[in-house]
């Protein structure tokens, strides 16, 4: 992950995520998968918002229950 991506990364700032989550550090779903113990249930996406995920032309959403961008389309390249 770019120091750049880090920078601009808002899954903290989503209902979804979890108090678990920030206590865990857990960051860039869309690149590193889903959340292991802190998320569960789906509330409400905002990756479509995200600019790592608009700059990297991903297409999917839920990262964080679902699972990295590159695991929900067989993309290996991201």
């Amino acid at each position: 992950m770019e120091k750049q991506s880090e920078k601009i990364c808002i899954c903290s700032e989503c209902p979804t995520y979890t108090l678990c989550a920030a206590e865990c550090g857990e960051l860039f779903y869309c690149y590193e998968g889903n959340s292991p113990n802190c998320i569960s249930i789906m509330q409400v996406c905002i990756c479509p918002n995200c600019n790592v995920w608009k700059d990297d032309l991903m297409k999917k959403g839920y990262y964080c229950v679902k699972g990295s961008e590159s695991m929900l389309t067989g993309d290996n390249a991201l």
